[in-house]
C-alpha cells in the first residue's frame, strides 16, 4: 500500500536528489520511492490523463538507487513481410463487384467483414473461425482490405448480431433477385450436418435418421446463364421440400422467369401457386405413378423424335388445358438398362405385369404451364445437372458441408457467408474456364488452337498452384510478387490471370 501524500510534503533535500526525468517521488512507510509517470489522451477530454507506470527506484542515504529498469513500452506488433497472394488476388479479381453489392445493403465495415470471411472460406476450404484471423493477417487480403477485426470472439459476436438484423441479408437477396429477373432458374436443395442442440434448424432428416446425424437444409436458386446462385434460404433438416419451395417462392416474391425443379417439389398446392403467377413459368417432373399420366395415356404413342446433342429420344406432348401441358420422353438407352434390372430382380416372371411395366422403362414426364416445344422442356430440365455441380463445389471443393455455429442467428449469417463463398467459387471456375493459358500457332503465326486453365488443371490444382505465389517486401514499404523460382508454369498461370504483373 502506498500512501498518496501531497508531493509538496516531500522534504526539499529529497526532491533535490538527481533522478530520471519523468518521475515523481512518493513516500511510503518512511521510504521515498521514485515512480515513473506518463500521460495518455482520453477521448473527449481536453487534458491528458496521468498514468503511473511503476516504481523504478528509491532515494536512499541522499542518493538515487535504481530498483529495476524503466518499464518497457508494450511491444509493438511484429510486421509481416511475406503474405500469401495468388488465391486471394484471383478471388478478389472476380469478387470486387460482389463487395460493392454488399456495401449497398450493409454498413461498409460489416460488408467488408462478410466479404473477407467468405473469400477466406473460398481460398482455404474447411477453415474454422478460430483460424480466420491468422489467415487474414498472413494473406495479402489484409493489405487490400486493411484493419478488419477477425478474431474468433469478434466473428462469433458478428455472426449473431448480423443474424439478428436479418433484414440486411434479405434486402441483399431481393436486390440480387432483381438482377436475374425473368431468367431461367433451377431451384434445388441440399442437406448438411448440423448437430447443435441450440438452434431450430438442427433436425433429423429422412437421410439423417439413417446416418444418425442431424441436418439443416439449404434451398438455392441457380441462374443457368451465369452459373451462379441467386437466392438462398436455410430451413430445418426435417422440412419437406414441397413446403420449403412454397415458402422460398413466397418469401422472395418470385413472380417472373422459368423455374426448373425436381420431382420432390411437386404438390397440388405448389402447382396452384405457380399457376396463379401469370409471368412465372415452371417445369416439374412427375412421379411415374401420377394419375394424370395414366389418364392422358402418356406412356403410349411416344412417336415424336427429339435429338438433343448426342441423345436420341422419343417424345409425346398433350395439352390438358390453357395452362397445363404434359410431356413424356423415352430414352431407349435408359429403357434397356431398366429392363435388364427389372428382369434380374423378378424371380417369378409374370408376362402380363411385364407388359404393363415395360411401357414406363426409360420414361420421364413433366408438367408445365407453358406451351413449349419438347426440345425446350427437355433441355431446360437437363440444365438441372449444373446446380448439382454447384452443390459439388459447395460440399466437396469448398468443404462447406458442416455447420458448426450454434444459435439460429449465427446459422443464418454463416449460411449467408457460405452462399457468398459459392458465388466466388463459381466465378473463379468461370474465370479458369474462360482464361486462355496456352495457344498453338502455325508457321504463319496464326493461332490454330487454344486451351484454357480448366483444360489444363482442375479447380483444386489451379488454387493449389496459385497459393504458391506470395507478396514480399524487403524494405517494410514496397510489396513485390514472389514466384517459386523453379515453377515456371505457376508464373504462366498468374500472368494469364493478370495477377502477377
Amino acid at each position: 500500500y502506498i500512501r498518496m501524500d501531497n508531493i509538496m510534503s516531500i522534504p526539499e533535500e529529497i526532491k533535490a536528489v538527481s533522478r530520471p526525468r519523468g518521475t515523481v517521488i512518493k513516500e511510503a512507510f518512511g521510504r521515498y520511492l521514485v515512480i515513473k509517470r506518463t500521460s495518455r489522451r482520453v477521448p473527449g477530454k481536453k487534458t491528458p490523463r496521468t498514468v503511473d507506470l511503476g516504481t523504478i527506484g528509491e532515494i536512499k542515504d541522499g542518493v538515487y538507487v535504481e530498483i529495476r529498469e524503466v518499464p518497457r513500452k508494450v511491444a509493438e506488433k511484429r510486421s509481416i513481410n511475406i503474405k500469401t497472394y495468388g488465391t486471394v488476388a484471383a478471388c478478389h479479381k472476380v469478387g470486387q463487384s460482389l463487395l460493392q453489392d454488399l456495401k449497398e445493403t450493409f454498413p461498409s465495415p460489416d460488408a467488408e467483414k462478410l466479404y473477407a470471411i467468405a473469400l477466406l472460406r473460398t481460398c482455404e476450404p474447411d477453415i474454422k473461425n478460430r483460424d480466420i484471423k491468422a489467415a487474414y493477417e498472413t494473406s495479402y487480403l489484409s493489405e487490400m482490405l486493411p484493419n478488419i477485426a477477425l478474431s474468433e470472439n469478434t466473428i462469433c459476436t458478428f455472426l449473431r448480431e448480423t443474424g439478428l438484423e436479418y433484414v440486411n441479408m434479405h434486402q441483399f437477396l431481393k436486390k440480387r433477385a432483381e438482377k436475374f429477373k425473368g431468367k431461367k432458374q433451377v431451384i434445388d436443395g441440399t442437406l448438411k450436418d448440423n448437430n447443435s442442440s441450440e438452434n431450430a434448424f438442427s433436425e433429423f432428416s429422412r437421410k439423417g435418421r439413417v446416418k444418425g446425424s442431424r441436418d439443416l437444409s439449404v434451398i438455392y436458386s441457380y441462374d443457368t446463364e451465369t452459373k451462379e446462385p441467386v437466392l438462398v434460404k436455410t430451413y430445418a433438416g426435417n422440412m419437406l421440400d414441397t413446403r420449403a419451395v412454397k415458402d422460398f417462392v413466397t418469401t422472395f416474391s418470385v413472380k417472373e422467369g422459368i423455374l426448373v425443379m425436381d420431382k420432390g417439389f411437386y404438390s397440388k398446392e405448389n402447382i396452384e401457386l405457380f399457376k396463379s403467377l401469370p409471368a412465372l413459368s415452371f417445369i416439374l417432373p412427375l412421379q411415374r405413378s401420377a394419375a394424370k399420366l395414366k389418364k392422358h395415356d402418356m406412356y403410349r404413342d411416344l412417336n415424336e423424335r427429339v435429338t438433343i446433342e448426342e441423345k436420341h429420344l422419343l417424345a409425346k406432348k398433350v395439352c390438358v388445358d390453357v395452362n397445363t401441358y404434359l410431356y413424356s420422353f423415352r430414352d431407349p438407352e435408359i429403357a434397356g438398362e431398366e429392363e435388364v434390372i427389372y428382369l434380374k430382380k423378378r424371380e417369378d416372371f409374370d408376362a402380363v405385369e411385364y407388359d404393363k411395366d415395360k411401357e414406363q422403362f426409360g420414361v420421364i414426364s413433366f408438367e408445365t404451364n407453358q406451351n413449349l416445344s419438347p426440345e425446350e422442356v427437355y433441355t431446360a430440365y437437363a440444365s438441372r445437372w449444373e446446380i448439382e455441380t454447384m452443390f459439388k463445389m459447395f460440399k466437396e471443393i469448398l468443404d462447406l458441408d458442416t455447420e458448426n455455429v450454434h444459435s439460429d442467428f449465427s446459422v443464418m449469417t454463416s449460411e449467408f457467408i457460405n452462399y457468398l463463398s459459392v458465388i466466388l467459387g463459381q466465378r473463379l471456375k468461370k474465370l479458369f474456364r474462360e482464361t486462355v493459358l496456352k495457344s498453338k500457332k502455325n508457321r504463319k503465326g496464326e493461332v490454330v488452337s487454344t486451351s484454357s486453365i480448366s483444360d489444363n488443371y482442375s479447380f483444386r490444382q489451379s488454387m493449389k498452384y496459385l497459393s504458391k505465389i506470395n507478396m514480399i517486401r524487403l524494405d517494410n514499404k514496397n510489396w513485390m510478387v514472389n514466384f517459386p523460382a523453379t515453377l515456371k508454369y505457376i508464373q504462366e498461370l498468374a500472368h494469364a490471370l493478370c495477377i502477377g504483373d
